[in-house]
């Protein structure tokens, strides 16, 4: 991670994220101050139908070498600007380039172009998105190891944005000889991996873990990993799926995962219906990893969630680039959704911008419809959506671990480190095997495999309650939920 050179945040790593103004509409203009300016007046010119221009007027310079830039955006367009205050007064345009979705001339004439300023010039933003992207590239391409230099840029990122630290491991205990006879089945394992994806879902959560999986065993006795994921660099089969034990172990170890274990205590324990919870698994197996809902886990409030810079504005607009980009992973990763929460079904089919507008109809905000929680009954057309922590708590939820709360408490709405706070595990620093003891003395769990310690703060501590994890504000550093019982 290169060095901070700037105050807002401690790194260039999604530094290019702009601030939201204000909208400019077609019978509206837009006036703010700037840095550079005491006065700037936007107004628009064309309409949905042809080209739309923004003009702004630029009045009172402050400084003759001010440089600003900025974005202009529908959910279907976008153009840059960069400002110099080179004259006085200063008359500049900026065109959006559009590339129309169903829905977008609605959206436009509801709420006109968005005005965003970054933070930064145009030269910094660019070095920012480079840091960015350096985050996924090479952790999530190549494989299935990482090498360490590329580890550290991911781990120094989450201890300078999230304060999240890991330590590293000696060589002699990467991997743990526990007893495979001795697991039980409803014992968890939490997987940490430090790639780009990880580092986006752990400073948005709070999280210490990326990836959790169930261990159980068969009618046979045999002991299975089972898990949803996707396939990738690293992992060699998407969707929901088993291995035995000793197979999931050498691909975890392949592909340098951290792995911390979490068994049941005893009350859970004997509480836990296997048959019923292998019924479910069965019958999950093959389904598609969660893409559908993979970001409402945590996005549980309009803005109280939103790892800053993001703001509602900004992310409803980068959803629309996406749409633009990729339709079809835009329906997957929130076009069925948003349909859900606005008409009880994916089969509407609403596009973002169609989705935005019916919410504005309702009078929802962009970020009060995207709050509105996850259903466990929801359906997609794909099938059950789950992500990999959401599998592990319907396992749960299968085997009658939260007993009459099991109607009143949504899976979906759980991320990692919602899951590995739930109050269901035995977590006793004395009664861990011998060789958990030797590798990591400190912990009151057993690090299984892995180079990094990981430490899961808040582990084991909320015990489950109605509609548990659907309305929890929670930034970084902190990461305390708020209000208190969310």
């Amino acid at each position: 991670m290169t060095k901070p050179n700037k105050t807002f945040l401690p790194g260039h790593e999604w530094g290019f994220v702009p601030k939201y103004l204000g909208a400019v509409q077609k019978h509206k203009q837009f006036t703010w101050e700037s840095d550079c300016y005491s006065k700037n007046v936007a107004e628009i010119h064309g309409d949905f139908l042809d080209e739309r221009v923004v003009h702004v007027t630029s009045t009172g310079r402050k400084n003759s070498t001010c440089k600003e830039f900025y974005l202009f955006a529908t959910i279907d367009g976008t153009a840059e600007y960069r400002v110099e205050a080179d004259e006085a007064t200063k008359h500049w345009t900026a065109p959006i380039l559009s590339w129309r979705i169903k829905g977008g001339k609605e959206w436009f004439d509801r709420v006109g172009i968005r005005v965003f300023k970054f933070y930064v010039d145009r030269e910094e933003a660019i070095i920012d998105l480079v840091d960015t992207i350096k985050l996924f590239v090479p952790s999530d391409t190549k494989g299935p190891g990482e090498p360490l230099k590329d580890e550290k840029y991911v781990l120094d990122f989450l201890a300078a944005y999230s304060n999240i630290s890991y330590e590293r491991r000696p060589p002699e205990h990467y991997l743990v000889n526990i007893d495979p006879k001795t697991i039980k089945s409803g014992t968890a394992m939490g997987c940490m991996r430090p790639d780009g994806l990880a580092s986006l879902e752990m400073w948005a959560t709070g999280a210490h873990t990326s990836h959790w999986t169930m261990l159980m065993r068969d009618a046979q006795d045999e002991l299975y990993v089972v898990e949803s994921t996707a396939k990738g660099n690293y992992w060699p089969a998407p969707h929901i799926q088993k291995h035995r034990w000793a197979d999931w172990v050498q691909l975890a170890l392949k592909a340098n995962m951290s792995v911390l274990m979490f068994p049941l205590d005893a009350e859970k324990q004997a509480k836990f219906d296997e048959q019923e919870a292998w019924k479910f698994i069965n019958k999950s197996l093959g389904l598609p990893y969660g893409y559908h809902n993979f970001i409402f886990g945590w996005l549980d409030t309009p803005e109280g969630n939103n790892p800053f810079p993001v703001s509602s504005e900004v992310l409803e607009v980068l959803l629309g680039i996406i749409w633009g980009a990729d339709t079809s992973f835009g329906i997957r990763l929130v076009g069925e959704a948003l349909s859900f929460r606005l008409t009880g079904t994916w089969k509407t089919n609403l596009t973002v911008a169609e989705a935005a507008n019916k919410a504005a109809e309702k009078g929802m905000t962009f970020g009060q419809l995207y709050s509105i929680p996850e259903q466990d009954s929801w359906v997609y057309s794909d099938g059950t959506s789950m992500v990999c922590d959401v599998f592990c708590c319907h396992i749960y939820k299968a085997g009658g671990l939260f007993g009459d709360l099991a109607d009143k408490i949504n899976c979906v709405e759980m991320h990692n480190r919602d899951f590995y706070s739930l109050k269901f595990f035995s977590l006793d620093q004395n009664a861990r095997p011998e060789a958990c003891k030797v590798a990591d003395p400190d912990l009151d769990y057993c690090m299984v495999m892995g180079p990094w310690r990981v430490k899961t703060p808040q582990h084991n501590s909320v015990e489950p309650y109605a509609h548990m994890a659907e309305r929890c504000a929670a930034h970084a550093p902190g990461w305390q939920n708020t209000p208190k019982g969310c």
